[in-house]
């Protein structure tokens, strides 16, 4: 049992990944590659080309850049760990279960944990938590910034320039995924399409000023919630309501970076509650 402050402070949340663990989740990224072990068609749509080496590359090494930052905080602050999955699971359809902490470490006992969790990478500028619909499978996802991802597009265009650099990561937050669908409506309360834009913090405000501060969206229902999401459209000006490129998906599941939870001790205690000791095998 992991014993918690009740009023925890200090804790720290921008970390350096190394040179060694970019090299790895490089050389990781280009063996999935080359192995064709996960889907190359761009954003998992049928009808779009096959997404290029660097974009694919790209999107990889991010996620697991975020992975190697998200050790080193629980390490830190919590004496937690995981251990980053490096493996390549042959074919398309073979996978990690993926669940990013599907084994995790509490006071040196290996333990499962079965909350799958998604560990998102965003770059420095990213607003935005943003699921592909066809990849909703998380209960949990924790988003952390990568500061020297500056330039989102020239890092997708060549990530081989930032192949020997090391990463500056910011732990942002996470959320459960009932904050981004509500299960009752089977609705994502921000949905957005192929060709849409994202919505800016200017929204965001005013929404946030319409629902009068109350985060706990989940008590609202979810006509009233997109009723307030329209007036909080309308109340901006049309040049300032929208932030981003095109996207490319078919369907994206968003939710604001400033609405994630940062109470990492709830979190770590559904880590340890949640979690059971892995029984070693009987010789």
């Amino acid at each position: 049992m992991i014993i918690l402050q009740n009023n925890p402070v200090n804790i720290q949340k921008k970390f350096i990944v190394g040179s060694n663990e970019v090299h790895k989740c490089f050389d990781f990224a280009e063996e999935l590659y080359s192995a064709k072990a996960t889907s190359r068609k761009d954003h998992g749509n049928k009808g779009l080309e096959v997404r290029n080496k660097n974009d694919f590359i790209a999107d990889n090494v991010r996620g697991k850049i975020a992975e190697f930052a998200f050790k080193q905080f629980l390490e830190c602050n919590f004496k937690i760990s995981f251990v980053v999955d490096l493996e390549i699971y042959p074919g398309e359809h073979n996978h990690d279960e993926g669940n990013d902490l599907s084994t995790i470490y509490i006071n040196g006992e290996e333990r499962r944990f079965d909350y799958k969790t998604d560990i998102k990478g965003l770059p420095k500028k990213g607003q935005w938590l943003l699921v592909e619909s066809h990849k909703f499978w998380a209960q949990f996802f924790v988003v952390c910034r990568l500061n020297d991802i500056e330039d989102v597009n020239k890092f997708e265009e060549n990530p081989f320039l930032y192949k020997n650099k090391e990463f500056c990561v910011s732990i942002l937050g996470y959320c459960n995924n009932k904050r981004i669908v509500d299960k009752q409506e089977k609705t994502p309360r921000f949905k957005f399409v192929q060709n849409n834009r994202l919505y800016s913090s200017k929204v965001i405000t005013a929404l946030d000023n319409l629902l009068q501060g109350n985060q706990n969206i989940l008590k609202l229902a979810q006509n009233n919630f997109q009723q307030n999401l329209n007036l909080a459209i309308k109340q901006v000006k049309e040049q300032d309501r929208y932030i981003g490129p095109l996207l490319k998906s078919e369907l994206n599941y968003g939710y604001p970076v400033k609405w994630l939870r940062s109470d990492w001790q709830s979190f770590v205690k559904i880590l340890d509650t949640k979690s059971s000791a892995i029984q070693a095998p009987k010789i």
